[in-house]
């Protein structure tokens, strides 16, 4: 049956191509179809789209984010807005030792002979060699000998304790005359004076967005408010874990108290609170309790899961 359509159609196409040639039909154009016959046709699946990588990258994170080894993305975080700056500086910082302080002075005796200080009391500074301030410079007093120990940690180093801003309001030579514009504890003869924008570049550095870890981190309570021994709610704590630990601003810790332990029993954790990082140094970090259910001690065990 195919043989023979295909003779008749050999023959017809013939006799057309004679005819054009002779001139005895003329065509502008011709357009010829060829039927085919489906039970001859060899049919293909229609080609799938090609994926973009793109949607393969998509596809996999979709199934890795299902599975529950996967880690979670990495989202960004800082200090609380509810943190003033005044709390911020209070809290002060740690340092190895007291010589990695930027000291420009030191506080001398008072205009009325006073021992210490506060507001709205005036007082000399005495400028270190080569050290200079003008009429209306911001100047920070603080402390800084108590080294900061925790028996789990051993020594973390000095902390920080900023006592009081004030404004130079006179220079005499070598030396100038302040007055407290704000006090967060009481301050002596000998504490040392450093400049106000060490304490600026501490905030700012603090409201920078970070990337919050996926991995746990254990450390522990190692003091806190100055003069107290029990910390509870909107009081500041130190963390003895930093940078280096993965800790940045903004991050919670559960504080727990951890009883009995031995060779043979595991020690039991039990919640007393929790904590929101505000500053963090290189092995250390600053944070304000957010709740407890009793007061928080020193030695107590600071806990972050992801």
């Amino acid at each position: 049956m195919r043989t023979e359509r295909l003779i008749g159609k050999t023959v017809i196409l013939g006799v057309l191509s004679s005819l054009l040639s002779m001139g005895a039909i003329h065509l502008k154009a011709a357009t010829i179809e060829v039927e085919n016959d489906d039970e001859d046709v060899l049919t293909s699946p229609t080609p799938a789209p090609p994926v973009s990588n793109s949607k393969i990258e998509k596809k996999q994170a979709s199934s890795e984010g299902s599975s529950p080894s996967a880690e979670k993305p990495l989202v960004k975080t800082r200090i609380d807005d509810s943190i003033g700056f005044y709390y911020f500086v209070k809290s002060g910082y740690v340092v190895p030792d007291e010589s990695k302080i930027p000291s420009i002075g030191h506080v001398l005796s008072g205009i009325d002979n006073q021992i210490s200080y506060s507001t709205p009391h005036k007082t000399f500074i005495e400028l270190s060699p080569k050290m200079s301030v003008k009429v209306d410079d911001i100047l920070v007093v603080y402390h800084a000998t108590d080294p900061v120990r925790e028996a789990h940690s051993g020594e973390v180093g000095i902390w920080v304790r900023n006592l009081a801003i004030v404004r130079v309001v006179e220079i005499q030579k070598q030396r100038c005359l302040v007055e407290v514009k704000a006090s967060f504890g009481t301050f002596q003869e000998k504490d040392k004076v450093k400049l106000y924008d060490d304490e600026i570049q501490r905030w700012n550095q603090a409201h920078v967005k970070k990337e919050i870890t996926n991995r746990s981190i254990k450390c522990y309570v190692a003091g806190g408010e100055p003069g107290q021994d029990y910390f509870n709610q909107t009081d500041f704590i130190l963390l003895t874990a930093g940078k280096k630990n993965g800790v940045v601003e903004g991050q919670i810790f559960r504080i727990d108290e951890q009883k009995g332990g031995n060779f043979i029993e595991d020690s039991i954790r039990v919640p007393k609170g929790k904590a929101k990082v505000f500053f963090v140094g290189p092995n250390y970090s600053v944070a304000q309790i957010l709740s407890n259910h009793e007061s928080i001690k020193n030695g107590f065990v600071a806990f972050y899961q992801p």
